[in-house]
């Protein structure tokens, strides 16, 4: 009978038949190659549509996981670098100090949000605060500083309090305050701190999704962007009565009970000002040049402000006649692809609207008007990673120590790399890079676009080579560019020194709880983590020659799970060995140690074309 059927059917060739009334073939072979053949096919096309997103992600021209990781490492290293705070708002690091306030010098107080806070720059002379400084001086006026205060998601009514209970205005005296109006500085807050208007927090689920999760392993680019759409439509879907959508809420808080109450916010910050005789305006800080994004949002406000009698300058109607031939997205105007705060392009039109204000109507705020500074000399105020902390050594030369690689910088190069951004830009005609155990350097810089007005997005490879030193001479029109910021990449020996090591000897080692075990270190207690500075200790623990991975540790965690992690804590090293063993007899030789950074000690030598470089 199966002959029969066979002979019927054709040539069929299957795994197994079931016989029923008609023998059935079970799994056909030609239709598993058939299967094979389509899922061959997708995976083809899957793989070369994660190629594609790869790369336009690498050009900065999508949003993508890469850039998503990239701009949390990069607020990460800003938080370290910002010192403000809720209780000193006022932005300041290592390498912008706040100026001093000296005789015959004006101030203009800057208050906004994480727009001058700098979220996702990795150069904070993009801020519009210090592209404001940039535009005075350019126009002459060297007697004014600009200061800013400013904390990420702080609203009006954050700013007023600043300025009131915490007495910001009378700590700094402002000539003039300048508010930076952003589109969710309308937000209110009860008694209790709750918001009057709730935003809706998508879930994560498209990130915990297993399909999605499954595709990741094999097309990470091509998942990411399934997995953001997910989520742009749970968010787009979400339920009211557990908040808006980000871009439905901000319409939202200019309705209602929200917007009356911040009506009358506006009258306080009025009365405030009137009462404290400091000149202030507000100006509006668009994103982009889109009149369909923040007319919207800008049209109550105008009423609002002018009811308040407070001087508003909405910037939109500038911004589209200058640019709205290019609204692109946050790919054309944000900071990077993951992250919409404003980029160099758009804050830098804040700053000279901002001056063409303070020059028209606070010109006494201004102070002199010279051709140049005697202190506009080249300098490096700002960097990344915050622990790269380059220190002048000689008349234009810095040292830095190489960082740890996971708080480099990897985009949109693709390298690990370091910033060194410059307090004015510079024009530069021969760089010199050198460090004892290099194998390779490489330099890109950032500059002015072709008008001159504000840092472009390109990255310039001025150069690169092997050994340990690389000297560039800058050639032709790129001696004249003038140069923001500077990207290095380098790479070391894998030889590792120390500067001083103790072995550890099992008999004074003693154990104190769970995994965990104490060694007397009374000699480097200078150096080792506190309270306070809770990372300060430069020391290592090696376990037979191997780095153990996880220093600084709670100290709870070192008891419970132990695995290598290690504390070295004022008098005392608190340890626990790799598997959970026990150090006093376990046969290994544990090695405390102060890695010798001096092989790793980079120097940066420069020959500008002038002293002092125009803006």
């Amino acid at each position: 009978m199966f002959q029969k059927l066979r002979a019927e059917l054709g040539p069929i060739r299957a795994i197994t038949w079931l016989q029923m009334k008609r023998p059935i073939p079970i799994l056909p072979l030609r239709g598993l190659a058939y299967f094979g053949y389509a899922l061959l096919g997708l995976g083809l096309i899957a793989l070369v549509a994660d190629r594609v997103l790869d790369y336009w992600a690498a050009q900065g021209k999508i949003l993508s996981q890469t850039w998503v990781a990239e701009d949390n490492l990069i607020n990460r290293e800003n938080y370290k670098k910002n010192l403000s705070s809720a209780r000193n708002p006022l932005v300041h690091t290592a390498g912008m100090p706040l100026p001093r306030t000296e005789a015959g010098r004006r101030r203009i107080l800057v208050v906004g949000d994480s727009f001058i806070w700098g979220d996702g720059l990795t150069n904070l002379n993009m801020t519009w605060w210090r592209q404001l400084q940039w535009d005075l001086e350019r126009r002459g006026f060297h007697d004014v500083d600009v200061v800013a205060a400013g904390i990420s998601g702080a609203s009006t009514q954050d700013q007023l309090e600043w300025l009131s209970k915490d007495n910001l205005l009378g700590s700094v005296k402002p000539d003039v305050v300048v508010f930076g109006y952003v589109t969710n500085d309308a937000d209110m807050k009860d008694a209790s701190g709750e918001r009057l208007v709730k935003q809706f927090v998508p879930s994560h689920a498209a990130d915990s999704n297993a399909t999605l999760s499954y595709l990741g392993d094999y097309f990470p680019s091509l998942a990411f962007q399934l997995a953001d759409r997910v989520r742009k439509k749970q968010e787009s879907t979400g339920k009211e009565t557990e908040g808006y959508s980000y871009n439905t809420w901000e319409l939202k808080i200019l309705e209602g009970q929200n917007f009356a109450q911040y009506k009358s916010l506006l009258a306080k910050l009025h009365a405030f000002f009137d009462e404290a005789k400091v000149p202030m305006f507000v100006v509006s800080t668009p994103n982009s040049p889109s009149a369909e994004m923040f007319e919207p949002r800008y049209s109550p406000i105008r009423t609002a402000f002018s009811e308040a009698g407070i001087e508003f300058h909405d910037f939109l109607p500038p911004f589209i006649a200058c640019c709205g031939g290019d609204v692109g997205s946050q790919l054309t105007w944000g900071v990077n692809p993951a992250n919409g705060h404003p980029g160099a392009r758009a804050t830098q039109f804040y700053a000279s609207q901002v001056a063409d204000v303070l020059e028209k109507n606070y010109r006494t705020s201004l102070g002199n008007k010279r051709l140049s500074a005697a202190d506009d000399v080249p300098a490096i105020n700002d960097w990344m990673p915050a622990s790269l902390a380059p220190r002048s050594v000689a008349k234009y030369s810095w040292e830095f120590v190489w960082p740890e690689r996971d708080t480099l910088l990897r985009m949109p190069v693709g390298e690990p790399h370091v910033a060194l951004n410059f307090q004015r830009p510079v024009s530069i005609r021969d760089i010199r890079i050198a460090a004892p155990l290099a194998t390779r350097f490489k330099v890109w810089a950032m500059m002015l676009d072709d008008s001159g007005n504000y840092e472009g997005r390109d990255y310039v490879l001025l150069g690169e080579g092997s050994g340990a030193s690389l000297s560039l001479s800058l050639q032709g029109e790129l001696q004249n560019k003038r140069i923001t910021s500077l990207r290095i990449t380098a790479q070391f020996v894998e030889e590792q020194r120390f500067e001083s090591s103790t072995i550890l000897e099992p008999g004074k080692i003693s154990q104190s709880e769970g995994l965990s075990f104490d060694y007397p270190l009374p000699m480097n207690e200078d150096s080792a983590d506190t309270q306070e500075s809770p990372k300060r200790s430069p020391f290592v623990l090696l376990e037979d020659g191997n780095f153990l991975p996880f220093p600084h540790a709670l100290h709870d965690d070192i008891r419970k799970l132990g695995k290598g992690r290690y504390s070295h804590w004022k008098s005392a090293l608190i340890f626990s060995s790799s598997d959970g063993s026990d150090p006093r007899n376990n046969g290994r030789r544990y090695v405390f140690a102060k890695p010798d950074e001096s092989g790793r000690t980079v120097r940066v030598d420069f020959d500008f074309n002038t002293p002092a470089v125009r803006l």
